[in-house]
């Protein structure tokens, strides 16, 4: 398995997956994290034969509809069952023709119901405790559902990996999961843990400068998680993929952009 990721949620299929995108991920051993809606499993046969034959590895991140809360989290964890068992019948019948490995790897992220992520960016705390408190009482049910889901992929001969927010690996993680209606999960392959500027930044609402968030990047953090979850831990962050000037984007790979546009929030999130 490739040490570097890259995660693609914004770009079309079409554009992740061209011939110049897979040429830079193979020439630099990255492997794709490609965002699956209920609307893609239709084409996802022909997505993973297309990934296979570049030899890029590849790993499928199902997301649910906003409606049902996008994420994986302990308010859906049937429907996003129901949604990877549709995406393995898609992919599995292609998967073994992927390189380095022949096996396919399914994305499973954790985070807290959309709404209640929006609510807490702009400190709308009411609805998200009075959510949080119905899933905290619902835990341990969801916690067996959602161990369930990891043994399904597994059985169908896929391995799973598992994005967690960096809360969990601080004292109390698993309170502020349950709280945050997060599933805690077992048994998968591999802990990518969710590390990046925007996401510090971004729910602080103005309290930390975009250097205080940068600098965070070097906290021990990946220690913390390296220790609870030994070689499967990884550092995800965000970033940009390539030689210079190459940014993928949603409709324009490699295109060049000049520093006061920016890299935009169409960029893929590269591990």
């Amino acid at each position: 398995m490739p040490s570097l990721r890259v995660y693609s949620e914004m770009a079309t299929h079409d554009d992740a997956t061209a011939p110049s995108a897979l040429a830079l991920l193979r020439g630099r051993e990255v492997e794709l994290v490609l965002a699956v809606r209920p609307w893609h499993v239709a084409g996802l046969g022909e997505v993973v034969r297309r990934v296979a034959g570049e030899g890029v590895a590849l790993s499928l991140w199902p997301m649910l509809s906003d409606e049902d809360g996008r994420f994986l989290h302990a308010g859906n964890v049937a429907r996003m069952r129901a949604l990877v068992t549709r995406v393995l019948a898609a992919a599995m019948p292609s998967a073994s023709a992927l390189k380095p490995e022949p096996r396919l790897d399914v994305m499973l992220d954790l985070e807290p119901p959309v709404d209640t992520l929006r609510a807490l960016a702009h400190w709308r705390l009411g609805p998200a405790a009075l959510a949080a408190a119905a899933a905290f009482a619902a835990s341990e049910r969801n916690d067996r559902a959602a161990r369930a889901l990891v043994t399904d992929i597994q059985r169908a001969g896929a391995t799973v990996s598992v994005a967690v927010m960096p809360h969990v690996v601080l004292p109390g993680g698993r309170a502020l999961s349950r709280l945050a209606a997060v599933p805690t999960l077992a048994g998968t392959d591999s802990v990518d843990l969710m590390l990046y500027r925007t996401l510090a930044q971004g729910y602080a609402r103005g309290l930390v400068s975009r250097q205080r968030a940068l600098r965070w990047l070097g906290h021990p953090l990946k220690p913390r998680c390296q220790r609870g979850h030994a070689h499967r831990a990884r550092l995800r962050r965000h970033g940009r993929l390539g030689r210079r000037g190459d940014v993928f984007e949603s409709g324009r790979p490699g295109r060049r952009r000049s520093r006061r546009e920016g890299t935009g929030r169409h960029r893929l999130r590269a591990l």
